[in-house]
């Protein structure tokens, strides 16, 4: 990616949840992790997490590949993208943008990973059990560079 696309990509991080899903209005779910970055502004960079032979992964599995990167992105990410969403690559569309850093569990137990999907015309935020299979065709971590000030 040139210079000049990467600097059009730079979004804000904010220290709280647009969309707190921990809310008694959001079904009162837990959050069990969360990226430890709470604000800022950073660039964001698409990881692939599957081997070659692969064209799915379960959660679990997807979990454990998130634990070997560092800096990925979580759900405050996704909704620093998803606020300026004209910033984000023509090229993602049709991808589902996972940020793996935050993990939300619902009342019965369930857990649940934060993504940012294209449904043809926006993006929108969404979650998705992580019991469920994830396709190498569309999915990808988002991996972050924070920017400093100079």
């Amino acid at each position: 990616m040139e210079l000049t696309s990467s600097i059009k990509m730079v979004f804000e991080l904010h220290p709280y949840f647009d969309r707190d899903l921990g809310s008694e209005a959001e079904g009162s779910r837990a959050l069990e992790k969360d990226s430890p970055q709470q604000g800022g502004k950073f660039i964001p960079h698409l990881v692939d997490f599957f081997r070659e032979e692969e064209s799915v992964v379960k959660g679990p599995v997807m979990e454990q590949r998130a634990a070997q990167f560092k800096d990925l992105t979580g759900h405050r990410h996704l909704e620093a993208m998803l606020r300026h969403q004209e910033k984000i690559p023509r090229e993602w569309h049709g991808l589902c943008l996972i940020g793996p850093e935050t993990i939300w569990v619902d009342p019965d137990g369930r857990r649940r990973v934060m993504c940012l999907c294209f449904n043809g015309n926006e993006w929108f935020l969404t979650s998705r059990m992580l019991d469920l299979i994830f396709s190498a065709e569309r999915c990808r971590f988002i991996h972050f560079v924070k920017l400093y000030a100079i």
